[in-house]
C-alpha cells in the first residue's frame, strides 16, 4: 500500500507498525482512506472515486461528535477538487459549525506523499447558560 510506505519511509510509522485493515481485501485500483490518531495509522475505507473519497472522510469526520471545527487541507493544485468535495459535504452537515480551508505544506507533504487531502477536527467545549 503506497500510503502506508510513504508514512513509513517519511518516519511517521515505524517499520513494524500494526495498522488495522478493513476484512475484506482491497480491490484492484482501490485507494485507501487512512486516519492518524495517536500513534496509529488506520485504513477507514477503500474508494474507486473523488466522490467515493469525500463520502468515507466526511463520514469518519461526522461521527466524531458534534460542534466540531473542521480545517480541510489540500497538498497541491491537483488535490483541489477533492478538497472542494470534501469541505462543501461536510460544511453542509449537522454535526460541523465551522470548516476552514488550509494547505499541506512539506512538513506534513513529506511524510504522505504527493496527492494529499485530509481533514482536522475537534469539538467545540459546550457552554453552560449561566
Amino acid at each position: 500500500m503506497k500510503a502506508l510506505d510513504l508514512a513509513r519511509a517519511g518516519g511517521r510509522l515505524a517499520t513494524g507498525t500494526t495498522t488495522t485493515e478493513p476484512a475484506a481485501a482491497p480491490e484492484a485500483g482501490a485507494i485507501p482512506v487512512l486516519t492518524f490518531v495517536g500513534g496509529a495509522i488506520e485504513v477507514v475505507g477503500q474508494v474507486a472515486d473523488l466522490d467515493e473519497a469525500a463520502a468515507v472522510m466526511a463520514a469518519h469526520v461526522q461521527a466524531a461528535g458534534s460542534s466540531l471545527r473542521v480545517g480541510v487541507g489540500a497538498a497541491d493544485a491537483a488535490t483541489f477538487p477533492l478538497a472542494q468535495a470534501l469541505e462543501n459535504r461536510l460544511a453542509s452537515a449537522p454535526e460541523v459549525v465551522d470548516v476552514v480551508r488550509y494547505r499541506v505544506g512539506p512538513s506534513v507533504g513529506a511524510h504522505t506523499g504527493p496527492g494529499t487531502v485530509g481533514a482536522v477536527y475537534y469539538a467545540l467545549p459546550s457552554v453552560s447558560p449561566e
